[in-house]
């Protein structure tokens, strides 16, 4: 094998390394999302019960 195929080898298997990258980060973004959804409505739910014992 010649450099330049090397080198052709080497910048797809960079390319392929930053797309998998790339697809783990807006994996974990998606399900740091979910999380910070849920943590939201359980503080919302929270909030309105306290609200809701304290007017009584």
């Amino acid at each position: 094998m010649d450099d330049s195929a090397q080198g052709s080898t080497e910048y797809l298997l960079l390319v392929a390394m930053g797309l998998a990258v790339i697809l783990v980060g807006i994996g974990v973004a998606l399900q740091l999302r979910s999380l910070s959804d849920l943590v939201v409505s359980r503080v919302r739910v929270e909030r309105n019960n306290t609200l809701s014992m304290l007017v009584r």
